[in-house]
């Protein structure tokens, strides 16, 4: 099987927007973003700092949870592809679960299983 070659524009991208989202939108430091998405200790969200790693799915799921004083919660759609904004508003209710934002669009999952590929390679590589 073809070694997938990892795309690191586009996680560059992605890094960028994480930290506008952790510095500029949530104003949460590092070591407060690391226990919030369930991580040890902050090495991982200084590896995204540095634009050299990106969480995993689970992790973004506890990203996306993460509420403002507002309550308005992370977009991950804007996250992965930089459109729309940074936070949307949390909708309350029995809405569908695409409307609520849970729901990932196709696109979403392909970058996405790109990514986690990419990870697992370089995991492998540097073993």
């Amino acid at each position: 099987m073809p070694r997938v070659q990892k795309d690191t524009e586009k996680t560059k991208r992605l890094c960028k927007r994480f930290i506008m989202l952790m510095d500029d939108v949530l104003c949460i430091k590092p070591a407060e973003m690391a226990r919030r998405l369930g991580y040890a200790n902050s090495t991982t969200i200084h590896k995204i700092k540095a634009l050299e790693s990106f969480p995993d799915v689970e992790r973004l799921q506890s990203l996306a949870d993460i509420r403002t004083s507002d309550g308005s919660v992370p977009d991950l759609h804007w996250l992965i592809t930089g459109q729309g904004k940074p936070l949307r508003k949390q909708e309350t209710g029995t809405r569908s679960r695409r409307r609520r934002g849970l729901e990932l669009t196709d696109p979403e999952i392909a970058i996405l299983k790109q990514m986690a590929a990419n990870s697992a390679t370089h995991s492998r590589e540097t073993e």
